[in-house]
């Protein structure tokens, strides 16, 4: 087995696992599949045992708009896993939340929503077979641990490579534009292959 250690600059809201073989962008493609999410326990203090405490605390810019949509109405039961017409096709990675994006084919709809506000989480994903025959593996581990202040990791398992990666501001006194630390995160690295 060799082991490497790196670290990247992310751009823009950093890192993104899509459902399928689409650009960044297209994160709301119809050519993207399902991707299975559950809550974990995390690891001593506060932890969101079941998606209900998830739903509690998610939010979106749509919840605001005035004309509502289906998926408005409908996300706790989205998040749920009860409306199979709805798809998760895309999870963003960010110091201290991640996002969630859906899509309705049938509906042509897209909805979205962020957690940003769990003191500590870990939550899995399991994403399509990929054409080697292996179903990638996410799991999400966020801890608060003080102001402003958490650590957010990811392991992430091909099935031949396996990553743990743990995402930092890069300057922690840059005013920040939002939740999402556009253009401040680094992302360090350790690379596990040949296990």
């Amino acid at each position: 087995m060799t082991v490497e250690r790196y670290t990247k600059n992310l751009i823009g809201r950093g890192y993104r696992v899509i459902g399928g073989n689409v650009e960044w962008d297209d994160c709301f493609s119809d050519n993207c599949s399902s991707i299975k999410m559950s809550v974990t326990c995390s690891k001593g203090g506060r932890s969101y045992s079941n998606i209900e405490e998830l739903i509690k605390i998610a939010d979106s810019d749509l919840f605001l708009s005035k004309n509502k949509s289906d998926f408005c109405d409908n996300f706790p039961e989205i998040m749920r896993g009860n409306r199979p017409d709805w798809k998760l096709t895309a999870f963003d990675v960010f110091v201290g939340g991640v996002e969630l994006y859906y899509r309705n084919s049938n509906l042509k709809e897209n909805g979205f929503l962020w957690i940003t506000e769990a003191k500590n989480l870990q939550l899995t994903f399991i994403a399509p077979q990929t054409r080697l025959g292996f179903k990638p593996f996410y799991k999400v581990s966020i801890e608060y641990i003080e102001k402003s202040k958490y650590i957010t990791e990811i392991e992430e398992d091909l099935g031949y490579i396996r990553f743990r990666k743990e995402i930092k501001l890069k300057n922690p006194y840059k005013k920040s534009d939002g939740i999402f630390h556009e253009d401040n995160q680094i992302m360090y690295v350790t690379e596990y292959v040949g296990f």
